[in-house]
């Protein structure tokens, strides 16, 4: 378990653009796969000097977000976090995994993680309430943009909202490791990112979608090109936070400068509006009883969130 829960500084603040078909909006975030990918937080997870890092969470489940990195547990750590635990989140875990933090840089990131933890609740809210409202037109016979404006505005607006916290965040991040510590996890991120890439392109998430939702030959090439093009929508957002992870090993690293704040909620909308268009699509593609069973994964992706919810309330309690 990590801080930055929930994809965090990388799924909802300056570094979303890695969020997409491998990221946030990757196919777990409409379909939850049997065996959901770990949580993500950018946590203390460096083991301190002389002690290995801990082994990163498996990397067998599609890309999805959210897109999506997890952190690891080291001692105090902060609560666990409900926020989705995958695709960008799962990607920062294992990126940190391999960064070797001291008592004080721990203690540091820990506080970074409960500064940031309000906002990304708020955007995780948000964003399962437009699963949640998606889920519900899918079952319908036809497909109603107009009934989830209310729930893209909304996850528009929470990320805006969010974004100062997080782009804070993310700076004071890298003023916390030195400059060795910046590049082993920019690179082990870009690695991890790539790797995700290659896992999509490779298809093993639509077989199990062939599997769950019987899909035949022709459903299996329209689903792949559903995904496709919302691949091809998130490209140029993908391509800042490209320039983000390059720069952040340098001295001196600002986001604003590669990707202003000013452009947040227009790409915040647009990524909603991508994951709407991507869900009408499939309702066009799969049968009644075949979207009747996405619908239902969807919910119980919401029943298993709750749950966490739940749990993470009696933790507190009893502190």
């Amino acid at each position: 378990m990590g801080l930055l829960s929930g994809g965090g500084l990388f799924a909802t603040g300056p570094m979303q653009p890695f969020a997409g078909p491998v990221g946030a909006y990757g196919p777990g975030q409409l379909m939850s796969a049997p065996a959901g990918a770990p949580p993500m937080a950018i946590g203390p997870v460096g083991a301190p000097p002389g002690q290995a890092a801990a082994p990163p969470p498996s990397a067998e489940e599609p890309p999805s977000a959210a897109p999506p990195p997890s952190e690891s547990e080291p001692p105090a750590a902060a609560p666990h976090s409900t926020a989705d635990r995958e695709g960008p989140a799962q990607l920062v875990e294992e990126a940190l995994a391999s960064v070797c933090l001291d008592a004080d840089q721990q203690a540091k990131v820990a506080a970074l993680g409960k500064a940031v933890e309000g906002p990304l609740a708020a955007v995780d809210d948000a964003r399962h309430a437009l699963m949640t409202a998606l889920a519900e037109q899918l079952e319908k016979d036809c497909f109603d943009r107009s009934a989830v404006e209310d729930q893209v505005a909304a996850l528009a607006a929470a990320h805006a909202k969010a974004s100062p916290v997080l782009r804070s965040a993310l700076k004071a991040l890298h003023e916390i490791l030195t400059p060795d510590q910046r590049k082993q996890f920019a690179d082990a991120l870009g690695k991890a990112i790539s790797e995700r890439a290659e896992d999509f392109k490779a298809g093993a998430w639509l077989d199990r979608w062939t599997k769950d939702l019987s899909l035949t030959e022709k459903q299996k090439a329209q689903v792949r090109q559903a995904f496709r093009t919302l691949e091809r929508s998130v490209a140029k957002a993908r391509e800042g936070g490209k320039k983000l992870l390059e720069a952040f090993p340098a001295e001196h690293f600002d986001p604003d400068a590669i990707v202003p704040a000013s452009e947040v909620p227009a790409r915040a909308e647009a990524r909603a509006r991508s994951l709407v268009d991507l869900a009408e699509a499939l309702h066009g593609i799969l049968t009644p009883e075949q979207r009747a069973i996405l619908a239902e994964k969807i919910e119980q992706k919401k029943g298993h969130r709750e749950n966490e919810q739940s749990e993470q309330r009696e933790m507190e309690s009893e502190q």
